[in-house]
């Protein structure tokens, strides 16, 4: 419910935007609101229905719409799921949207902190004192090399089984290498490791899919 409420105020506060740009009466809005109230619902029903095979494919369908609230309920319902084959559908789905994914990378070592700082500096990332943050693309699916491909298609990017992600760093500045795993948070969390003119770093990299 809590959910449904999340992604009613989402669509409400798009609402009120619209009202505010054309002449638009409080009964109109409310209309608009109830409306918006149902679809949701209905689309969170078929995201519930007892058909395993519905189920993913209601999923997988939201996954690639361009509204975000059928895009955030979809990513839940997957990532968020006790059925480990619809969690791991999830995470395909997600990846063939060709995402921009935001990865932290962090240690507590000292001199993989450095090393983290000049790999993410490296690849128009940022960094603190707890670690670093950059973005990939992610590209098109290739069924010859059974991999996700970087943006400019030229190496893979991202490899999947089951549950767990393998990330490769040969379309970055660099090199980077992961082993990450949904875990119940609908995060990808494992380890790293990388390296940039010779000097190495090692930790724990972390993507958020709900993003």
């Amino acid at each position: 419910m809590y959910r449904i409420f999340k992604y009613l105020m989402l669509s409400i506060f798009a609402l009120a935007f619209a009202a505010s740009a054309s002449a638009v009466t409080l009964e109109d809005l409310d209309r608009q609101i109830n409306r918006r109230a149902t679809t949701l619902e209905a689309f969170r029903q078929r995201l519930n229905d007892d058909n395993p095979a519905k189920r993913r494919a209601a999923m997988e369908i939201m996954i690639k719409s361009d509204d975000p609230a059928l895009v955030r309920m979809a990513k839940e319902a997957g990532l968020f799921s006790s059925d480990r084959a619809l969690r791991s559908a999830a995470l395909k789905a997600i990846f063939d949207s060709k995402p921009r994914l935001r990865t932290e990378l962090t240690s507590t070592d000292k001199e993989s902190l450095q090393g983290i700082a000049r790999f993410v500096a490296g690849n128009g990332g940022s960094y603190d004192d707890k670690g670093g943050t950059l973005s990939f693309q992610v590209g098109a699916y290739s069924d010859e090399a059974k991999c996700w491909l970087d943006s400019r298609g030229r190496f893979c990017l991202i490899a999947l089984s089951g549950e767990t992600v393998s990330i490769f760093g040969d379309s970055f500045s660099g090199s980077l290498a992961a082993t990450l795993t949904l875990n119940d948070e609908g995060l990808l969390k494992g380890p790293f490791q990388t390296s940039i003119n010779a000097k190495g770093a090692s930790g724990t990299a972390m993507i958020d899919l709900t993003e």
